[in-house]
């Protein structure tokens, strides 16, 4: 089990011993190490999520502009003109 600082062991900064410290540290690297060979496969799905959802943010502007649109040729079309005679 890799030594992790300030995870698992307690860290004492008073502690001078030199292979201590290289052992902390080396033990921090592999823990880093190991989560980032975790992250680096998901930049490629987060890249195709953020592409996904552009494209949807796009169909639901599009959606709106064509409901408004549709909205305003109804109310033409139903609408007369107001002349104060009944």
């Amino acid at each position: 089990m890799p030594v992790v600082e300030g995870a698992q062991n307690k860290y004492n900064p008073n502690n001078e011993n030199l292979s201590t410290k290289v052992q902390t540290n080396s033990g921090n690297i592999q823990y880093m190490e190991e989560h980032v060979k975790k992250i680096v496969p998901l930049e490629k799905h987060v890249s195709d999520l953020q592409t996904n959802v552009d494209k949807l943010n796009q169909q639901m502007a599009n959606i709106q502009s064509a409901q408004s649109s549709r909205a305003k040729n109804a109310q033409k079309a139903t609408s007369k003109p107001v002349t104060g005679l009944h």
